[in-house]
């Protein structure tokens, strides 16, 4: 089964734009020379590149949220027929079950209560503006832009719906919403969307929306929606620092996102990535995020140690082995799986394996024998070296001749392995980033790199970044 299996969570973009080509027509571009020669992707039948890179290997990202391709918007159209029947805001917020007025002001005492702030009666609309167009949908409900005028210009808000869910009860429901809200409103960094509220929708309704940052160029899945080939390797390998960059930073002050994923990997139209969506994010370090109301007072905690996380949460593709298989884990070291999966999703449009669980999945099980090939190799080298140890410098010298063959021959071997056992799941990936990618896909946790290390590798700190 390939990438787009889950299609069907995705709602295609409905909001009205502006012409890419006005837009781009009154922009004077960096590098614009018409005798320089560039490498340009593009995503629809328009004149303007998606993505430009020049002679001197610097790039350009022009991005907009795009429309769904034909086959996908057909897929969807079948899966969500009923969401375009109900266009309008208030039709979505129908409740099977209507929440007393006095069972809502319960729950927004409470939260602001947990939160620790004074209650603010100003309503969605008074404070962002008024919800629009529907960007997306998740499993918590939908998405919208809220437009509001501030100085005489426009200002857009993306506001996300969090619905109760089925049996949930209204303890459980505040601590999900306290939770994911007290991350995702505390982390500040240019690769991390940034949430500015969470509130009521309005006074009557029993649905909390978060108000977000803006980004106006789509996600990662929108564009792989129309790479059925996969992303170039210079724009995958932007993207991929970008992410590398957020999560370093989130795993620097104590906070796993556990669910990485093209979905959640927003675009600002110049092509800035951004981190979104907390819902699984854990605190592996510090103060306990959610508190009940009788412990709210402050709790002393070693500030250094590290909380191991339990749980099997995020997507299935994404999801690293030992989520399967241990009560605990560190989920800093989860991220690290899902940021390599990613990689490989957007320079091969296709999961490398639906799921890393042995003998249920076949790609994977081949890409664990691919594994211990590169192993005995490297054992089989280690033994020859301990072996040499008492040699002459001459005998050094001959060896050293001997073992450069060797490796030669040994790469050789695992080549024409692989190939013939059709083993290596990286193929087609550039040497470089394979080895790194291999040290993220490490099936053994306590030997899978870090962030930083990735960030401080040679390979990665040669890919040219847009951001930076």
């Amino acid at each position: 089964m390939g990438f787009f299996q889950s299609i069907f969570h995705k709602t295609p973009k409905n909001i009205e734009q502006k012409s890419t080509n006005t837009i781009i027509e009154n922009t004077i571009l960096p590098h614009q020379n018409t005798s320089s020669s560039t490498t340009a992707s593009t995503l629809s039948s328009q004149d303007i590149a998606r993505f430009q890179q020049f002679e001197d290997g610097t790039h350009i990202h022009h991005l907009t949220c795009p429309a769904q391709n034909r086959i996908i918007n057909g897929l969807i159209g079948m899966a969500h027929k009923s969401l375009r029947l109900t266009s309008q805001w208030t039709s979505s917020y129908n409740e099977k079950r209507i929440a007393s007025l006095e069972e809502i002001k319960k729950e927004r005492a409470a939260l602001d209560r947990c939160l620790q702030r004074t209650t603010d009666e100003r309503s969605l609309s008074e404070k962002w503006g008024t919800c629009q167009e529907t960007i997306g949908k998740g499993t918590s409900g939908v998405v919208r832009i809220a437009h509001k005028i501030i100085e005489g210009k426009e200002q857009l808000y993306a506001v996300k719906e969090l619905r109760k869910r089925h049996g949930e009860s209204s303890k459980d429901y505040i601590k999900r919403l306290t939770a994911e809200y007290s991350i995702s409103s505390t982390v500040k960094h240019n690769h991390v969307i940034q949430t500015y509220d969470l509130l009521p929708f309005t006074e009557t309704s029993p649905v909390f929306c978060q108000v977000m940052e803006y980004s106006g160029g789509g996600d990662l899945f929108d564009i792989l929606a129309e790479c059925p080939d996969g992303l170039e390797v210079a724009e995958t390998n932007c993207f991929f620092k970008q992410l590398m960059q957020g999560v370093e930073y989130l795993h620097e002050i104590g906070i796993a996102h556990r669910d990485l994923k093209p979905e959640n990997l927003l675009l600002t139209i110049s092509g800035c990535l951004k981190i979104s969506d907390f819902g699984s994010a854990v605190c592996f370090k510090g103060t306990v995020i959610y508190k009940e109301e009788e412990q709210i007072d402050e709790e002393e905690e070693d500030s250094d140690k590290v909380h191991w996380a339990h749980g099997l949460v995020g997507s299935e593709p994404y999801i690293a082995p030992e989520e399967f298989i241990q009560d605990t884990y560190d989920a800093r070291l989860v991220d690290v799986w899902s940021c390599a999966i990613v990689y490989l999703v957007l320079r091969k449009a296709n999961h490398p394996w639906q799921i890393a669980k042995s003998e249920e999945d076949e790609s994977y099980d081949k890409y664990l024998k691919f594994r211990q090939l590169l192993d005995e190799e490297r054992e089989n080298a280690r033994k020859e070296l301990c072996a040499r140890k008492d040699m002459t410098e001459e005998e050094k010298q001959q060896e050293r001749l001997k073992r450069e063959a060797g490796v030669l021959k040994a790469k050789e071997t695992i080549r024409r392995k692989a190939k013939e056992a059709r083993f290596d799941t990286l193929e087609g990936i550039d040497i470089q980033a394979k080895k790194l990618i291999y040290r993220m896909l490490d099936p053994q946790p306590n030997k899978r790199i870090t962030a930083a290390e990735v960030l401080s590798s040679e390979w990665c700190k040669q890919i040219q970044s847009c951001q930076n």
